[in-house]
């Protein structure tokens, strides 16, 4: 069976909005006005062209810490959780086509060093974006199986409560917009195991990233 490669890429300071018209979320953190010194970023996903059917992920936030060494309990973090979860096929973003996951998150001029995306667990009850889109779980692969038979497994996460690391030198400049993209391979972090004989997947992410004010677009 041939694995998909799929780029999940979440993208501070794309303007567009998601299709499917959600929302981006902010917590007690952020400003409630917008002020001319303040920051800005976006959050947004892409995908590369792969060889699953499917594969969908639920969105609930994203964190901004300044600590490299800060724990996902640990006391400092900047939150911007959706309204509610968005699930997302990720099979649907290719060819460098932006989908807006969180809209106008102001985080505090500073430099962070850490930042954590959260996707509601496969095995958490279905959110209202999973129903919509028919899916058995949160966060589910489709693929063809030997006699090409269309099959859905859950795609598990590790530890989804402390959510997907990425660390690195973020700096919010006073009046600007961060302009980050987060990378997932998925050809290479979505592994295979056996349940009995039930094929499911693991997501074991090793994120990269890169500043889309200095490459321009994602191609």
């Amino acid at each position: 069976m041939w694995h998909k490669t799929v780029r999940t890429t979440i993208a501070a300071g794309a303007l567009s909005v998601l299709a499917a018209g959600c929302g981006g979320g902010s917590s007690g953190n952020s400003s409630s006005s917008m002020m001319n010194t303040q920051s800005l970023a976006n959050v947004s996903m892409t995908d590369a062209p792969g060889d699953y059917d499917n594969v969908w992920v639920t969105v609930a936030a994203v964190w901004f810490h300044a600590s490299n060494t800060a724990g996902p309990d640990d006391p400092g973090w900047v939150k911007f959780p959706l309204a509610v979860p968005v699930t997302v096929d990720l099979l649907t973003l290719q060819n460098g086509n932006l989908s807006q996951m969180f809209g106008n998150m102001q985080p505090s001029n500073g430099t962070y060093q850490q930042i954590r995306i959260f996707l509601v667990g496969p095995d958490a009850a279905l959110t209202a974006s999973a129903t919509a889109a028919k899916l058995l779980y949160n966060d589910q692969v489709n693929y063809q199986d030997a006699i090409d038979t269309e099959q859905s497994s859950p795609l598990e996460l590790v530890n989804p409560s402390k959510g997907i690391a990425l660390y690195g030198t973020f700096t919010v400049a006073s009046g600007s917009t961060l302009n980050l993209a987060l990378d997932f391979d998925v050809n290479r972090d979505v592994l295979p195991f056996f349940v009995g004989n039930q094929q499911d997947y693991v997501l074991k992410p090793r994120l990269a990233y890169f500043d889309l004010s200095h490459v321009g677009a994602i191609t």
